[in-house]
């Protein structure tokens, strides 16, 4: 059909075709099945590509741009944080008769190989400059800036460092207190780092969520490799989280590093945790609580992956409980990713 033909169609007929043409599921979705079944550089194409054509059809006329702009916005990939400024003056400007540009945004994610000249990181990290405030609804959000870092040492031979960056409890408030109550959907970066305590309390003030990534709890301890913001210290209070028994209710994902399971998550009950995705299961020192959430959770987890081994590593790991009890059900259900 040609685009004179197209836009002889009704408004609501022509609005139907374009969501058709550029939607991309997946890349919203949620579901226990996307958990297990997605293909992130699959999607990642998906995304570029129904961009690219979102852009193409909103050039093509006045009517066109009306009618695809609440699509142009829905998902927004952030591949270069050069134009960040420009990007978030567009989606709050103020337009009469029209709702703001980010009240459509539903996917936030950046992406992105950072270097010292690319920005100011201490300048708007908190709010990742004016994001989180110019976007409405999200429902899922991807945060994993990567980078590394040329360091000179001894004897005149430089190293390459893994740049990192301190997930600050501000960022970490910013982004529950503005989007809590939508976010279905949660991705931190190896190279993003939230401490156990903060991401505890940042789970606890999101009702919906149902997928939760973060590869690296911890602190950042490297100071040449750090290139981020250095995190100072926050005596803000953050706000009253749900009821212990109340956490978490739809989560049924969680991938992290196991033995850097914040504490907190120990005492909580997850009724739809399904899925169970760790790394580095078997070569890192276990505390109590991590053996106390895997038993607390034996009857509902249906897979749980392993990933970075050659072989199942959680025998070894069963035989560390100091309770001697393992994890029956749990142990019948292991897949492991090398």
């Amino acid at each position: 059909m040609d685009g004179n033909r197209l836009a002889a169609l009704p408004p609501e007929i022509t609005r139907s075709i374009l969501r058709f043409a550029t939607d991309v599921p997946v890349a919203v979705d949620a579901s226990l099945e996307t958990s297990l079944n997605e293909d992130p550089l699959e999607t990642r194409a998906l995304v570029e590509q129904s961009l690219d054509l979102k852009r193409t059809i909103s050039l093509v006329s006045k009517s066109f741009h009306a009618l695809v702009e609440e699509f142009l916005y829905e998902i927004i990939l952030i591949r270069r944080p050069t134009g960040i400024a420009r990007l978030v003056a567009h989606l709050r400007e103020k337009r009469p008769g029209y709702t703001d540009r980010g009240w459509w945004v539903r996917r936030l994610e950046l992406d992105f190989e950072v270097s010292r000249t690319m920005m100011t990181w201490n300048a708007g990290w908190d709010t990742l400059w004016g994001l989180l405030s110019a976007c409405a609804h999200l429902q899922v959000f991807r945060l994993a800036p990567r980078g590394s870092v040329r360091a000179q040492l001894q004897h005149r031979r430089y190293y390459y460092y893994d740049w990192c960056a301190s997930c600050s409890a501000k960022l970490l408030r910013n982004l529950a207190v503005l989007h809590g109550r939508t976010l279905r959907r949660i991705e931190f970066g190896d190279n993003i780092v939230p401490q156990p305590d903060h991401f505890a309390q940042f789970l606890s003030l999101l009702p919906a969520l149902e997928s939760s990534t973060a590869l690296s709890i911890g602190y950042v301890g490297d100071t040449i490799a750090d290139l981020g913001p250095t995190p100072e210290e926050d005596v803000s209070p953050w706000p009253e989280g749900l009821p212990e028994d109340s956490r978490l209710l739809h989560l049924h994902t969680l991938h992290m590093e196991l033995g850097e399971l914040p504490r907190q998550l120990a005492a909580w009950r997850l009724p739809n945790l399904k899925h169970l995705h760790v790394v580095r299961a078997d070569d890192i020192p276990m505390d109590k609580h991590v053996f106390e959430f895997l038993r607390a959770h034996d009857c509902t987890i249906r897979s749980l992956y392993h990933e970075r081994q050659e072989y199942n590593p959680f025998g070894r790991l069963w035989q560390r409980d100091p309770a001697g009890i393992g994890c029956s059900h749990t142990n019948n259900t292991i897949t492991f990713i090398p």
